[in-house]
C-alpha cells in the first residue's frame, strides 16, 4: 500500500472517529436538559492529530510539512475545523448554526440586533 493510500485510510478514519463520537454524544443528550447554555462543549467532539501518530499509522520515516498541509487540506470540509497545532493537527467539529444566525454583513448583523432591542430591550442584559 502506497503512501497515498494509507493517508487516505487514515484520514477517512480521522473523519469517521469524530463523527461517531458526535453520534454517541448527541444520543447520549437525548432527553437530558442543563441550564448551563454551552450544549456544544458536551457534543461537539475535538482531537489532536499529531505528527509522530500521523509517521506511525502510515510507516513514514519523516514528515514534511508538505504532508501536514496535505492532511490539512483533505480533513478541512464545512463542519468539521481543521487547525495547526505543534507539528501536528487539531480537528474540532463545529457546532451547526440556525440560518437565521449567519448574517452577510456587518450591516445586517446591527439592523437585526437594533431591531430586536427595541422591540425586547432585556435582551440587550447580558445573560452571565
Amino acid at each position: 500500500m502506497s503512501f497515498q493510500e494509507k493517508d487516505k485510510a487514515l484520514q477517512d478514519e480521522i473523519i469517521s472517529l469524530l463523527i461517531e463520537r458526535l453520534t454517541i454524544n448527541v444520543n447520549k443528550e437525548a432527553g437530558v436538559a442543563y441550564f448551563s447554555p454551552d450544549h456544544e462543549d458536551r457534543v461537539n467532539p475535538s482531537v489532536i492529530i499529531t505528527a509522530q501518530e500521523i509517521k506511525e499509522r502510515t510507516g513514514r520515516d519523516k514528515l514534511r510539512d508538505a504532508v501536514i498541509n496535505d492532511y490539512q487540506k483533505a480533513l478541512s470540509r464545512p463542519g468539521v475545523l481543521v487547525e495547526r497545532s505543534d507539528g501536528g493537527l487539531s480537528l474540532t467539529v463545529m457546532p451547526t448554526r440556525k440560518p437565521s444566525n449567519n448574517f452577510s454583513s456587518l450591516r445586517e448583523l446591527a439592523k437585526k440586533n437594533r431591531a430586536e432591542i427595541a422591540a425586547e430591550p432585556d435582551l440587550a442584559e447580558p445573560y452571565f
